[in-house]
């Protein structure tokens, strides 16, 4: 039986496309062929999808052939690496359905606010988002990444709930950054804001996911 020597080959593969908001594919493949050819490379794909906050990660398994000098599919695979929890996505307009509580799903128009909400979007006569609540940003952070780790221990306008007023704190907000609330109940939602349409002199339509976080 003939016998077949190889060098040892040593492939090393690492590369990031950049777009312009930031890393969003990497490409990352290490792996040694050497004479046995049962010697396996993995090679990973990472898709970090940071509008929905959810990460995907693609594989394959590769063998290298001696016979063909090349490197054979051996598996492939597609999976959900992230737990993105239960992120939800609701619309809130301040014509109808201004203030939402995070905790029952439940919506609110301008008129019934009250402290029956938790965050209420203002109908500001701005270009930008106002946004009254009791939050504090923690920046660009994916959502499906935050965990009750990520609360801070201070920083909200309402540390002590006992005089809690969902109108005492309203500031402008920013798009795709990461906020979390401390609810009226005490609870803790993480929400983003990831869309905004400006439908009048002073009315504003806003897309928000949330993630309450117990």
């Amino acid at each position: 039986m003939k016998k077949f020597f190889l060098m040892p080959i040593i492939f090393i593969f690492l590369s990031t496309i950049l777009l312009a908001d930031g890393p969003l594919v990497s490409f990352k493949s290490t792996g040694v062929g050497t004479d046995n050819d049962l010697e396996i490379v993995l090679h990973n794909i990472i898709y970090n999808d940071y509008a929905n906050g959810v990460t995907y990660k693609l594989w394959a398994k590769f063998r290298f052939d001696l016979y063909t000098l090349s490197f054979i599919v051996t598996d492939a695979g597609f999976e959900n690496s992230s737990n993105p929890g239960n992120v939800v996505e609701d619309t809130l307009d301040t014509t109808s359905n201004s203030a939402i509580d995070f905790n029952t799903g439940n919506k609110f128009n301008n008129f019934s606010v009250d402290e029956s909400a938790d965050i209420s979007v203002e109908p500001w006569c701005v270009n930008s988002v106002g946004l009254c609540g009791n939050y504090v940003d923690i920046g660009q952070k994916s959502i499906s990444n935050v965990t009750t780790s990520d609360i801070p221990a201070t920083g909200f306008p309402y540390n002590d709930l006992n005089n809690y007023n969902l109108g005492y704190y309203c500031e402008p907000v920013l798009l795709n950054h990461t906020y979390i609330n401390k609810n009226k109940d005490g609870s803790y939602t993480a929400f983003v804001i990831t869309g905004h349409q400006k439908i009048g002199q002073c009315d504003h339509t806003v897309t928000v996911k949330y993630k309450n976080l117990n």
